[in-house]
């Protein structure tokens, strides 16, 4: 990468709010990825451009391959329509890797279909990474709580391990991403994946918000996988969360108190620059940002506060 010209991108995630397409609700967006794909995605694309990144990270629909394939007709005019405005997709979430039905031993062949049909579509379009998340862990002090110990490591490894040949077979590496309140969170349940799984095929995507909700450092986590580093989210934190929220879909949103763009919260964006310039990981330096009314100007903010330290970083080895 020119040291002078940082390259960025987003997980569409970032757009995941009614605002951003003058609806009433976030429910309205999906009704309207469903039923209007179209006028859906040249908004969504028009907003990408306008906050001044060049790559995309595909995610949960409405702001997936799928449907952004049924916006434009196919998946090469899809492809087309992100060319032609100066897109590029870097990589893609697999949302159902957080469901531990999709998991199952019984469910895995219907699983793995999908995954190979996704990452075929990530290689067509030049992506290098498939990114996912474990399952939530269960409510702490509940009737039914399940400890992530080692037994349960070993058990999420195999689906892993999985996913990651299905990725390896169409060129893509695939990483785990540090999902606040799942099974892969704290500093030692990472520690205990990455130990747990094959380097070949199980790699890591940290997110620097996660991490430091928490209680982590997020570029010591960072440098000790350095050799593992598949993507990472360059998201912000203003500090930690409890670990006693329930936790179903709704911790998400509690999520979203904590979180921002790079430059608004604790993280040492210095030092973790320093980290993925040497990982080779800051062409895109792929921004992650939850749902926010503002996305662009978010985005923009982040930009402006990254790029020098960008080209103050030493350059890759």
């Amino acid at each position: 990468m020119d040291q002078h010209t940082p390259v960025f991108g987003v997980d569409l995630f970032a757009f995941w709010h009614e605002d951003v397409f003058g609806l009433e609700s976030v429910e309205a967006v999906v009704r309207r990825g469903a039923e209007e794909p179209r006028e859906l995605w040249d908004v969504l694309l028009d907003r990408i451009v306008a906050s001044g990144v060049s790559a995309i990270e595909l995610t949960f629909a409405p702001f997936d391959w799928r449907t952004g394939a049924a916006a434009y007709g196919s998946t090469r005019a899809f492809l087309d329509e992100l060319g032609g405005r100066g897109l590029s997709v870097c990589g893609g979430y697999l949302p159902a890797l957080e469901r531990p039905e999709a998991l199952a031993t019984e469910r895995r062949s219907a699983l793995l279909e999908d995954v190979r049909a996704y990452a075929d579509f990530l290689a067509q379009a030049g992506a290098t990474a498939l990114i996912g998340s474990a399952p939530l862990r269960s409510t702490r002090g509940s009737v039914d709580a399940v400890p992530v110990d080692l037994r349960t490591v070993q058990a999420l490894s195999d689906p892993f391990h999985d996913v990651g040949r299905v990725a390896h077979a169409a060129g893509l590496r695939f990483g785990l991403h540090t999902e606040s309140h799942s099974a892969m969170w704290l500093e030692r349940d990472i520690d205990l994946f990455m130990l747990a799984t094959d380097p070949f095929y199980v790699g890591l995507c940290p997110d620097a918000a996660h991490i430091t909700l928490g209680g982590g450092d997020a570029v010591a986590v960072a440098r000790r996988h350095r050799d593992r580093l598949v993507s990472a989210h360059w998201k912000d934190s203003t500090g930690t969360i409890s670990w006693d929220l329930t936790l179903d879909e709704s911790v998400h949103v509690a999520h979203r108190a904590f979180c921002g763009v790079p430059g608004t919260g604790v993280v040492d964006w210095a030092a973790w620059t320093e980290v993925m310039t040497a990982a080779g990981l800051t062409d895109p330096v792929l921004l992650e940002v939850d749902a926010i009314a503002t996305p662009v100007q978010e985005i923009r903010a982040a930009i402006e506060h990254l790029t020098p330290l960008l080209r103050a970083a030493p350059s890759a080895a």
